[in-house]
């Protein structure tokens, strides 16, 4: 437990003044770059770290191996980027994760030992006890960047812990292992995690070089991999017909001459379900920390694979995937889903996704943009995630494009953003890696894509509790809802995405009217959650209830799409008769649809 225990603390002068002296006094300013080589290790993995830091110009290069992954970030005072474990290089230049590199940045030079620094905002927080320590508290804001607190041990005045939220989930560094390197007090040692141990990342410094020079060449990016992805026959475009199920793409993935089925999730990392790792007989190396929608952390390998192809049209030679535990995949779709194909395959084409035809167009990134692609959006980026200007009943926010969302606009819960009104009870608005997702049901009056405006598009609004999917800087994202009204292409290249309208361009955005998530069940639906208030509720459904028939028809001979929809577009006033079972006991009941999010 954390609690307060000084009604009448330091000043905050008082606080910086001590942590400095402990720090070294001025030997903390005749240090202007750390060169820093070590290990790392978590989850099971391991291997060596480099870290170099300019203090004066808040620039920062970090590189570090976890077994078969290798990881690289830099940022040169101005611009930041990532390489992930497939050579993938990806400017970051969405403002959440300009803000997340300038705070990380600043932290990487202990900024607070300048009190002019980063431009960084200090305001003492006080003193708090934490397992029989005390600490002086300091929140900081680098200029441009996001707060972090900063947790100075009462006795010796060194930074003990730093908690700030890192990807939408909070994160605590504990700092220890102090030592002196040329009059400075440094930590050789410092844990990071969520609070679940299991998952903890230890970096340990093996030797500090002072004021060694950082070329600027060294602090830009490298190039991405190339070579790794050829078109099957040879040339440079082919399609795939895929199955779109609910706004979602269901893609044909063959490993090992395994035929399975994979989402296109622009917002995620290419893996499979440990599930069908099993089954291909594929061994896993880790078990690090997999965070994501549903709010619950899961824990995460890797595997590398020979090939991955998709369709019969392009091959990924040797990629390394990450192996997850998605248990409820299957049921929550109505399909069988054995991984997600994401930010691997759109860095090395031109995708294009026709959700009318239900199919996928892949070109060689070389490309020319044509007239009827549509609108152009150009694309930022926080971590592989792509980001979109757009503006949301007047008010102008950044937004990821999401295809493996399938609703329309998914809100944070961050003030500015959240209706005030018209809102549903909380329910569970979806559902992912951790679990369910809760949140409110509502509508927007429009939502405005550079020069395409929608009518009244759904919203799903999280929670305040709901911090895993709330990341600063962005409001939210854009779901499948509102993408399949258009051919969408996908230029990571160019840094742009086009949105060519289709057919469905119109079309009203349905909301459930029955207050009912269901998933694909053996016997036919189990009730997931029910909304207070709701037709379900007034119904006497539970959560845990079997749907067995649904107005006579056998539950299980209805897909699991077809039925969300239909109690999505039934008129209000329909009546729907439901056999459940519950707790093996058969019953009957019935409900009457009405608009749970009316249209302004």
């Amino acid at each position: 437990m954390t609690s307060p225990v000084d009604s009448n603390p330091s000043s905050l002068e008082v606080v910086l003044a001590r942590a400095r002296a402990a720090a070294g006094g001025a030997a903390c300013d005749r240090i202007r770059t750390l060169h820093m080589t070590g290990t790392i290790h978590a989850g099971g993995l391991g291997g060596p770290s480099v870290q170099r830091v300019d203090r004066i110009n808040l620039r920062a290069l970090r590189e570090f191996t976890l077994g078969p992954a290798a990881y690289a970030t830099g940022f040169d005072g101005t611009h930041a980027w990532r390489r992930g474990p497939n050579g993938d290089v990806t400017l970051q230049d969405a403002e959440a994760g300009l803000r997340a590199t300038v705070t990380q940045a600043w932290l990487d030079a202990s900024g607070w030992w300048s009190s002019t620094a980063g431009g960084a905002r200090l305001e003492s927080l006080g003193t708090r006890e934490l397992d029989g320590r005390r600490f002086d508290v300091v929140q900081a804001l680098p200029a441009g960047g996001e707060p972090a607190q900063l947790w100075f041990d009462a006795t010796t005045h060194l930074l003990a812990r730093v908690q700030q939220r890192v990807m939408g989930r909070e994160m605590v560094t504990r700092l220890d292992d102090h030592r002196e390197v040329e009059g400075a007090w440094l930590p050789f040692r410092a844990i990071t995690g969520s609070g679940d141990a299991r998952f903890d990342r230890v970096d340990v410094v093996e030797h500090i070089a002072v004021n060694a020079p950082i070329d600027a060449h060294d602090l830009a990016p490298p190039a991405s991999v190339e070579g790794d992805l050829h078109f099957i026959d040879g040339r440079e475009r082919a399609v795939v017909d895929v199955a779109v199920i609910q706004n979602t793409i269901v893609v044909p993935v063959t490993i090992a001459g395994q035929a399975l089925r994979f989402v296109l999730d622009s917002g995620g990392l290419t893996l499979l379900t440990a599930a069908t790792a099993a089954r291909l007989g594929l061994p896993v190396e880790g078990r690090l920390e997999a965070g994501g929608a549903g709010g619950h952390s899961a824990a995460a390998g890797f595997v590398r694979v020979p090939q991955l192809a998709v369709g019969a049209a392009v091959v990924l030679e040797r990629p390394l995937l990450r192996v997850l535990a998605m248990p409820e995949a299957s049921d929550v779709l109505g399909v069988p889903v054995d991984g997600i194909l994401g930010a691997e395959l759109l860095r090395r084409l031109v995708v294009r996704i026709d959700y009318e035809a239900q199919r996928l167009e892949l070109l060689a990134p070389a490309t020319e943009p044509q007239p009827d692609w549509g609108e152009r959006l150009p694309l930022a980026f926080f971590a592989h995630i792509p980001c979109v200007a757009a503006t949301l009943d007047d008010q102008p926010a950044q937004f990821w494009l999401d295809t493996g969302n399938s609703g329309a606009v998914l809100l944070h819960a961050q003030a500015g953003v959240t209706p005030a009104h018209d809102a549903t009870a909380v329910t569970t608005i979806g559902w992912g890696i951790g679990g369910a997702i809760r949140g409110r049901l509502a509508r927007a009056r429009s939502l405005r894509l550079g020069g395409i405006a929608l009518a009244a598009p759904a919203l799903r609004v999280l929670e305040d509790g709901e911090r895993a999917l709330a990341t600063p800087g962005l409001a939210g994202n854009i779901g499948g809802a509102v993408l399949s009204r258009f051919l969408v292409t996908f230029d990571y290249a160019r840094r742009t995405a086009w949105l060519a309208p289709n057919a469905r361009i119109g079309a009203p955005f349905p909301v459930d009217r029955s207050g009912l998530r269901i998933h694909a069940h053996r016997a036919g639906f189990e009730v997931m959650a029910v909304m207070a208030g709701s037709p379900a509720e007034a119904a006497g459904l539970h959560v845990g209830d079997v749907i067995v028939d649904v107005d006579g028809t056998p539950a299980k001979s209805i897909p699991l799409h077809v039925q969300r929809r239909a109690w999505q577009e039934a008129a209000p006033g329909t009546r729907v008769r439901v056999g459940v079972t519950r707790a093996g006991v058969a019953r009957e009941a019935g409900l009457e649809l009405r608009d749970l999010v009316p249209a302004h």
